[in-house]
């Protein structure tokens, strides 16, 4: 699998290009290689770092940031993920999105993006970014904000790029085809052979076991384990020596041994314990809290002691409260019965009221005054029926007579020929209006029409007659006037025509050059020259024109006249109609509809008022009938009740047992009064109204109502409850009261406490040094463990890799070491000769361990077998060497991509043009694409592709 296109935008170095969608675009690959080739800082190692940043969501180089150069703070107010503009505002910074996707020639397109200005420095970063892969037709998306989120994201992009799964594929795939500037110069920068050993092991994707190698031969060589040990033996030594002291003093205070005194404790504890579990109302006392599972030892002897102490304490705050409530509940269970001994009475005096209103009472003419009210509420429905329509009725003229103003215009002045008919009607209208206001309200004053419609109809349609004659004849004069002001202006239009024409040829005219005319000599032509006839033909001619042209302006001047005169006289009319007839028609309406309104209202208030007053009557009739039918039902529930019969007759057998009844319910009375005065309620009888005024604060004392009337027997097992609830807790009490007869007597507590410390010291101790031991032990065999699993790596990895000193030999770095041999020694790794005999690490110069840096690098990338991507990445490979180096890497190179077995293609950059022209010679027979980053601009670099 190859990678074939990069696209970048606003990420490091990269904005946003002058393409159509902002990406800079590198494509071309996949090719046997890649150069990029430009001054150091126009984005070459970004390049590579968008593609660790898609991949990985991180950038091991500036991830190193955090813990080698700046502090947190720092790095979260920097912007150096997300490329803007250094005069960007806010606002576009914010909107900004990094975007790089990966396309490889598989089909699989990988693309991550971020609205993020730095990567996460801390676990309370908000960083976050968006992972897409797309093979085929399948397209899944992952939100990368949670360490879960971005280990299911890297466990999805795995299986396109390794073998099998790793937690760190991701960092073993970039070890293994990424060799930057911070790799090699950290190989560079080793200074011990453990340095250079730890530095391989990382580009050997073993920096895991490194770790542990590290840690675990801390562990072994620690002197300060070794002292702690020692510490804890003589520590134990002590405390057995004190164990012994303290036990004799325990002896003196007559407990007995610690062993007697524990199990006869313990037995108490557990009857405790017994009668909890088979009472479970003492599970709200929480008594288990004071049963450990292994029961009162020295160790908590002292605490549970006074645990339960404090648990007897509560215990009878308990008790005491539950003694209250108990006396609580019996007031109230008083109350409830004096209350209800009240009622019962109050209930008996009912009774007695209601058979002496039964023997009191004539139900019949109490019926005869209902039937009367019932005839007057009638009459009084009637009434109001008569007023409500008279009302309806009225609201017919609520508009009358205005709109008759709708049917007359002054200007110009006209009255509709529907207006005489329609004020005919409203004529017919105003007499039912005074019918009514007549009938319903007595002596009133009824406006009229005092004008003479006839009359005025006779005159308007004399006036309206003349004016449209006028207007006929006007019509007609203006459009005679119209035709002739048109013939008369073509007219004169042909005749200066002709004038002009006589002007301009006045020698050569002879005749008119209309009518062909040449003698002017006639009489009607007496009046044109009169006595002025001019000689040539000519002047007559033009004297004729002017005589013509005069006198057609003055008949149109006379019709004109004739037409001002006649809209006069029209206009005349208008007035005299407006004045004499719809002025005068206007002011009697408006007075009319006036005085019309005011009677409107005055007549519809008093039916209105007359309405309020059968009201407020019919409600009195209404609330005295409901009275009355109050009155009767209770005579005849009283009657049903005491007699069992539905027909209302009290015959002297009736009356005899109402009588009895009475009787009956002033012994109960008596009764009643015996047992209060026995009860001890009260010493003198009260009256009624004493007794209603007790059952009135019985019913608002606190918590009757929760009771009362039908939850008697609910409070009776709550008493009962409470009752139980109190001989639980005292036989709780005598149980703990025995077990605190054993209680250490506070003198003594300070003796006991100490054994009981010691005790537990000692096992502390005991234990400590267990684990000390266990994890001295266990370090060892991490270790051993972990420096064999080391050993076999390097091994199969360095020692026995023949590509590195294939790699190295084609580039020849030193005039007489030809081959190199990697050996490891005290924990460290060596670079010696063949025979073992020369460190060269010691000898060799920058370039040189440059030289071994780029062997190493290639031998692991090309023999790894764990992942799936055919390229290789490195950035500025060449720095310190010089030009003969350079010439036998760049064959080492075509030498690795001849290879049928070892063969990567590769994608290098660097700062050096001439190396850049070198490559594109050596490798003008292979495919070859390379970038010259040409400048920078401020959005990013400026670059020129190549391709052959």
């Amino acid at each position: 699998m190859k990678l074939c296109q990069v696209k970048i935008k606003n990420f490091r170095g990269y904005g946003l290009a002058a393409s159509d969608d902002g990406f800079y675009t590198f494509d071309h690959l996949d090719q046997s290689l890649v150069v990029f080739n430009g001054f150091n800082g126009f984005g070459k190692t970004s390049f590579f770092e968008a593609i660790e940043w898609c991949l990985t969501d991180n950038i091991s180089r500036l991830n190193a940031l955090k813990k080698d150069v700046y502090d947190i703070p720092t790095l979260k107010t920097s912007h150096y993920l997300k490329f803007f503009p250094l005069q960007a505002k806010k606002k576009e910074r914010y909107e900004r999105l990094i975007e790089v996707e990966l396309t490889f020639d598989n089909g699989l397109v990988v693309k991550r993006t971020s609205s993020n200005n730095c990567l996460s420095v801390s676990d309370k970063d908000k960083y976050e970014s968006s992972l897409s892969i797309q093979f085929g037709d399948e397209q899944t998306q992952y939100l990368c904000n949670s360490v879960e989120n971005r280990a299911l994201a890297a466990l999805a992009l795995s299986q396109y790029f390794v073998f099998t799964h790793d937690p760190a594929w991701d960092q073993q795939v970039m070890n293994a085809h990424f060799l930057g500037q911070e790799s090699m110069n950290e190989f560079l920068r080793a200074r011990t052979p453990s340095e250079r050993r730890s530095t391989l092991l990382r580009l050997l994707n073993v920096n895991d076991l490194e770790t542990i190698f590290e840690k675990s031969y801390r562990i072994k060589q620690s002197t300060k384990l070794d002292n702690k040990i020692a510490e804890l033996d003589s520590d134990i030594t002590e405390f057995e020596t004190r164990k012994k002291e303290l036990e004799e003093l325990f002896s003196t205070l007559n407990l007995g041994s610690f062993d007697q005194y524990f199990v006869v404790l313990n037995e108490k504890v557990t009857q405790l314990h017994q009668l909890a579990e088979h009472h479970p109302v003492f599970q709200d006392l929480h008594l288990q809290d004071l049963f450990g599972q292994e029961g009162i030892k020295q160790s908590n002897c002292l605490l549970q002691m006074e645990k339960i102490s404090m648990k007897k304490v509560q215990i009878q705050a308990k008790l005491t409260q539950s003694i209250s409530k108990r006396q609580e509940l019996s007031r109230l269970q008083g109350d409830l019965q004096k209350l209800l001994f009240f009622e019962r009475r109050l209930l008996i005096e009912n009774d007695k009221r209601q058979l002496q209103f039964l023997q009191n009472t004539d139900y019949f003419a109490i019926h005869e005054q209902r039937n009367s009210l019932e005839q007057d509420i009638l009459r009084y429905e009637m009434n109001r029926g008569a007023i409500t329509e008279k009302l309806q009725q009225l609201s017919e003229f609520v508009i009358p007579y205005e709109h008759l103003t709708a049917f007359i215009t002054e200007k110009p002045p006209w009255i509709a020929s529907d207006f005489w008919k329609m004020f005919d009607d409203e004529a017919s209208r105003l007499k039912s209006f005074s019918e009514m206001v007549l009938t319903g309200m007595g002596d009133q004053k009824i406006p009229s029409m005092t004008l003479d419609v006839d009359q005025l109809k006779i005159t308007y349609e004399l006036l309206e007659q003349r004016w449209g004659s006028i207007q006929r004849e006007i019509l007609e004069k203006t459009g005679t006037y119209e035709r002739l002001s048109e013939m008369n202006q073509e007219y004169r239009q042909v005749l200066e025509q002709v004038k002009q024409h006589i002007i301009d040829r006045s020698e050569k005219v002879g005749n008119c050059p209309v009518c062909l005319n040449d003698d002017f000599s006639s009489l009607k032509y007496e009046d044109i020259f009169q006595e002025n006839k001019p000689s040539f033909v000519s002047d007559q001619i033009l004297q004729i024109i002017n005589y013509s042209l005069s006198n057609g302006d003055q008949k149109v001047n006379d019709l004109l006249t004739e037409l001002t005169a006649l809209k006069k006289t029209a206009s005349e009319l208008e007035e005299t109609i407006r004045t004499n007839v719809i002025h005068v028609i206007s002011k009697q309406i408006q007075d009319f509809s006036e005085q019309f309104h005011a009677l409107y209202n005055q007549t519809r208030n008093q039916f209105n008022i007359q309405l309020l007053e059968i009201d407020a009557n019919r409600v009195k009739l209404h609330e005295q009938a409901e009275q009355f039918d109050v009155l009767l039902q209770n005579y005849r529930d009283v009657y049903q009740l005491l007699f069992e019969e539905s027909e209302f007759f009290l015959d002297e057998q009736h009356r005899q047992l109402l009588e009895s009844r009475l009787r009956e319910t002033n012994e109960s009375i008596e009764e009643w009064n015996k047992q209060m005065i026995e009860k001890g309620y009260v010493t003198l009888i009260p009256t009624l109204d004493e007794m209603k005024e007790n059952v009135s604060i019985l019913k608002t004392k606190e918590k009757v109502g929760d009771y009362y009337p039908d939850r008697m027997l609910e409070l009776e097992r709550h008493v009962n409850d409470e009752s139980e609830n109190i001989r639980n807790l005292e036989m709780i009490m005598q149980h703990i009261d025995m077990i605190l007869k054993y209680k250490i007597p506070e003198e003594k507590k300070d003796i006991f406490g100490k054994y009981a410390k010691n005790l537990e010291e000692i096992q502390t101790k005991r234990e400590e040094l267990h684990e000390f031991r266990r994890y001295k032990r266990k370090g060892a065999q991490i270790y051993d463990n972990t420096y064999k699993i080391q050993q076999q790596i390097i091994a199969d990895r360095l020692y026995d890799n023949k590509l590195i000193n294939w790699i190295y030999r084609l580039i020849n770095p030193h005039p007489f070491y030809k081959e190199i041999r990697l050996e490891e020694k005290n924990k460290g790794i060596n670079v010696k000769d063949v025979e073992g005999e020369v460190y060269l690490d010691q000898i060799f110069s920058a370039a040189q361990l440059n030289v071994l840096a780029l062997s190493i690098f290639f031998g692991i990338g090309l023999s790894q077998h764990f992942s799936k991507w055919d390229q290789l990445f490195l950035d500025d490979p060449i720095q310190s060497m010089d030009d003969v180096k350079i010439l036998a890497f760049i064959d080492m190179l075509r030498a690795m991509m001849d290879s049928r077995v070892k063969s990567k293609h590769l994608m290098l950059s660097t700062h050096d043009d001439n190396f850049a022209k070198l490559l594109a010679i050596k490798f003008r027979n292979k495919s070859y694409t390379q970038y010259n980053f040409t400048g920078y601009s401020k959005e990013g670099p400026l670059y020129q592709k190549i391709i052959q």
